[in-house]
């Protein structure tokens, strides 16, 4: 699994970007958060996920959130 952050979240629209730590960023969508209601996700949160070759490119899947601290505190 890769691992990076959370760059920017479109709530209205379901997507967002994750800036992996290679420096490149992904799109995610999401259907693909496994362990949290898409609506907490908050910028700079810190994910892990799989890297899947769509026919739109690449996108991030199976994302996991790697620290809840922050969206206990983001609350």
């Amino acid at each position: 699994m890769s691992t990076g952050s959370i760059r920017r979240i479109a709530r209205e629209y379901g997507f967002g970007f994750i800036k992996n730590d290679g420096g490149y960023n992904l799109f995610f969508h999401r259907s693909q958060v496994q362990d949290m209601d898409f609506a907490l996700l908050r910028k700079g949160q810190r994910v892990k996920f799989r890297v899947d070759l769509t026919h739109k490119g690449l996108q991030a899947i199976d994302v996991k959130v790697i620290d809840r601290e922050l969206v206990h505190c983001a609350q």
